[in-house]
């Protein structure tokens, strides 16, 4: 992936405003309490040293929100974990986080609600009104997926971790303070996702974001016991602990939590599902609310949204993705002070780079054989700036012959991906790669596995040009595969123009208020999402005449805002061999009421082919405006 300059956060110690630049500063979020947990007014840099990797470093600026009124505005938000969560403990969640917001209403923070439940979501955007925050906070959403085994433990985490680490890198450019008030009942850690998860750590320290995970399922009681919160009311016999009741009072508007889902029984649980949510507080200089009717913990969580500090430093030179070593301390006696415990350089998103494997890839990349994994592709592409383009590569590939071993009593395979955007010339426009490992329990796993086709994507950004866009996969020993497809992108300054044509035989529901949202919050990636629907991009150009049959565009139109303009657009459907015309819808004038904000228009559409035989057919899509401006995007098809 072509490599893009990173812009950090710098304080500023004169201006007392945090400002955009391009230095590459550190910043480090500090809480200090007295000896009866007082917060400590009034430090100045003189009072706090920081040590990188044990070199102490010049503290060049320091930041307090509280009192200043040029201060940038803190970002809380919070997070379900629904793919994990009962029925039961949804409902104690969203109590608490309630409970949250009604103490964070006299702060005004930047709030939004994001639901995870297998995929992350957005149920409310950022917004300092805190009604709509709680309307999000109380709509029911989808039950677990069982996470309390194994294999789907280890799946739902994978997921989880990945969506974690795009959001908290794309809130780096967001200014102040971040807190992620994350609600889970923890995950059992295997070696892998324990890595995972301290790159997790250092993403969420380089973004300047602090996690407060919310245990909804194990306290630590007095003594070291455990209790159940989730578990009936009338406990079993030596539960031990508090007896598993929850005291919380109040049900949020919206929700139905069912007497058969307090009578549930409890899953399993323990200590070891802490370990995730203690690694990630201490590692990001949060805290863990052990408890969810721990009130005072609930109330300690909004204090210190006002209540920090911001150091600021320019740390020594070091390898992009290399990880640091943090320690604060604070001069005055008497003093306790909690800060993260390091940080991690963005890597450029090139997960194989200069090692063995991306060379084998590499050559496999410029020869012409296909191997022995198959693979289709599309790679549709949507502008983010003057002449820069995001490709969405979109791929179905067969795993039957990816390879796996026994290790330790589980079947591990893995997935290496290495693609390249070339010109004719032979330089390389954009590069990415990536390793997908895999991890089932059984030998029947692994089979129902490779019999079912597995989907990939990945993005990346590239200059206007005409490429050849290879992706070439390894997996294991002998086995591999590539796929191949052109890649031309038009250049753009800003003027009227199309993005390119993406396919889709699928299309879902988009969380609530996700239109308002900055696409790339959530994990860095391009959303197809169009009034209120999320089209799904095909790795192929095959339809059904039957349908679902869609498509999805952007239209680039610098005259959106002039109430006077007028958009039309017209599909027409060609033979492939002969050219004849197959359908045409007309020119349709485009409803652009509620659209005129902004300079792009999302546009997701039914594709005319219900009269269609089988065969092969071009899709052309033509748009113009009432300024005489026009475009013109075409895409081959097929009917099955």
């Amino acid at each position: 992936m072509k490599r893009l300059t990173v812009a950090l956060l710098l304080v500023s110690a004169a201006s007392a405003q945090v400002t955009r630049t391009e230095a590459q500063s550190v910043l480090v979020d500090v809480l200090v309490t007295d000896k009866k947990g007082s917060y400590v007014p009034a430090l100045t840099a003189k009072d706090f040293q920081v040590w990188e990797d044990g070199k102490e470093q010049n503290v060049d600026g320091l930041f307090t929100e509280k009192g200043s009124a040029k201060a940038a505005q803190h970002s809380l938000l919070l997070l379900f974990d629904n793919a994990a969560m009962t029925s039961r403990e949804q409902n104690i969640a969203r109590q608490v986080a309630m409970q949250i917001l009604d103490q964070a209403a006299a702060g005004e923070p930047k709030i939004a609600v994001l639901d995870f439940s297998g995929t992350l979501r957005v149920a409310q955007t950022f917004t300092t009104d805190v009604t709509r925050a709680k309307q999000a906070v109380a709509r029911p959403q989808s039950g677990p997926l069982n996470a309390d085994t194994p294999a789907v433990n280890d799946f739902a985490l994978r997921d989880l971790l990945r969506s974690l680490d795009g959001l908290v890198k794309n809130l780096q450019a967001a200014q102040g303070r971040k807190s992620l008030i994350f609600f889970t009942p923890g995950y059992n850690m295997t070696g892998e996702l324990s890595v995972r998860l301290k790159d997790l750590v250092g993403a969420a320290n380089q973004s300047n974001v602090s996690f407060y995970p919310v245990n909804v399922r194990v306290t630590a009681a007095f003594g070291g016991q455990i209790a159940d919160v989730s578990a009936p009311a009338a406990a079993p016999p030596g539960r031990g602990g508090r007896g598993g009741t929850v005291t919380l009072t109040g049900t949020p508007t919206g929700m139905n939590a069912a007497d058969t889902a307090l009578n549930q029984a409890a899953p399993p649980s323990g200590p070891a599902l802490l370990g995730m949510l203690l690694d990630l507080a201490s590692g990001t200089g949060g805290f863990v609310v052990r408890q969810p009717e721990d009130r005072a913990a609930l109330v300690k969580i909004s204090q210190e949204q006002t209540e920090f500090y911001v150091l600021s430093y320019t740390p020594p030179d070091s390898p992009d993705g290399s990880c640091h070593k943090l320690r604060v301390k604070v001069k005055r006696d008497g003093l306790n002070l909690r800060s993260r415990e390091g940080y991690c350089k963005r890597t450029p998103g090139d997960l194989l780079s200069g090692n063995a494997v991306e060379k084998t890839l590499e050559r496999k990349a410029q020869a012409a054989q296909g191997g022995n994994i198959a693979a289709i592709m599309q790679a549709p592409y949507f502008y983010k700036a003057a002449n820069v383009a995001r490709v969405a590569a979109v791929m179905e590939i067969n795993p039957a012959n990816i390879a796996f071993k026994k290790d330790k009593n589980r079947f591990v395979g893995q997935l290496d991906i290495l693609g390249i955007a070339n010109q004719e010339d032979g330089s390389t426009g954009a590069r990415f790669s990536d390793v997908v490992k895999f991890e089932f329990d059984s030998q029947a796993l692994v089979d129902l596995f490779k019999r079912t086709a597995y989907r990939y994507e990945n993005q990346f950004d590239i200059a206007p040009g005409a490429y050849k866009l290879a992706v070439v996969l390894g997996g294991g020993g002998e086995s591999f595969g590539r796929v191949e497809t052109e890649l031309e992108i038009e250049a753009y300054s800003g003027e009227f123009a199309l993005s390119g044509l993406a396919l889709s035989r699928e299309f879902r529901a988009a969380g609530a208020g996700l239109a308002g949202l900055d696409e790339f919050l959530i994990d860095d990636r391009k959303k197809l999402i169009a009034d209120g629907a999320e089209i799904v991009a095909s790795p192929h150009s095959k339809l059904h005449a039957a349908g679902p049959a869609l498509m999805f565009v952007e239209i680039y139109e610098p005259l959106l805002k002039d109430p006077e303009l007028v958009v039309a657009f017209q599909i027409r459907v060609l033979d492939r061999a002969s050219g004849e015309l197959r359908g045409d819808t007309g020119m349709l004038r485009l409803d652009l009421t509620g659209k005129r904000t902004g300079t792009s228009i999302p546009l997701a559409l039914n594709l005319p082919v219900k009269p269609l035989a089988p065969g092969n057919y071009t899709l052309e899509f033509q748009v113009l405006d009432s300024a005489g401006k026009t475009a013109k995007r075409t895409v081959p098809f097929e009917i099955e």
